[in-house]
């Protein structure tokens, strides 16, 4: 079996990153909310409702600067990890800058993932739990050891970063390639990178 990786976007090891906000720019399409929760639900996104600007309300900006941390659904990061990301196949998502207003100067954009696969092989995977009715992936038992999350083996074809359509959870899923990109800029650290099983 080769390796494909779970990134979580439930949560970040920065409560600074907390504080910051993100906004539309001028008049948009849709609400922030509306837009997050068709991320959330992984419904078809009006990309000209996607928020431009992050903003930052405290006095001073955390030290270190995050350099990625989850925001709707969205990815929030750095230029050394967007450079990484941007080199890889991202199907139909999308990465774009982000316009700062708030104390002291960043540079951020932020990823839209928009690519839905269909790789989650539940019947064989044993980190997993039943709610609403189907099986969902358990994040915690994968990050503990107590389970696996096994994927077939077009995880392998097309965007090197997706969501799977029928887990409505704040899951990323990035290929073995680019996952070990990520690595390689120290990222895991910041974003825990839970490793998957593809089938083959």
């Amino acid at each position: 079996m080769s390796k494909a990786y779970i990134g979580g976007t439930l949560g970040s090891s920065f409560p600074s990153s907390s504080d910051f906000t993100l906004d539309q720019d001028g008049a948009r399409k849709h609400s922030l909310v509306e837009v997050g929760e068709a991320i959330i639900r992984r419904q078809p996104v009006d990309v000209d409702s996607l928020p431009t600007v992050l903003k930052y309300r405290a006095p001073t900006l955390p030290e270190p600067l995050p350099r990625i941390f989850p925001f709707m659904s969205l990815l929030v990061v750095s230029p050394d990890v967007a450079e990484v990301i941007s080199q890889f196949d991202l199907g139909e998502g999308l990465i774009w800058p982000l316009k700062y207003e708030g104390p002291g100067e960043c540079s951020y954009s932020a990823i839209y993932v928009g690519e839905k696969k269909r790789t989650w092989r539940e019947d064989i995977s044993t980190a997993k739990m039943f709610r609403h009715g189907r099986y969902v992936i358990d994040d915690l038992a994968l990050k503990s050891g107590k389970g696996t999350v096994i994927l077939n083996s077009s995880a392998r074809l097309g965007a090197h970063i997706w969501v799977e359509p029928m887990v409505a959870t704040s899951l990323v899923f990035f290929s073995r390639q680019l996952a070990n990109a990520l690595m390689g800029i120290s990222l895991e650290d910041e974003f825990p990178l839970l490793e998957c099983q593809v089938y083959d």
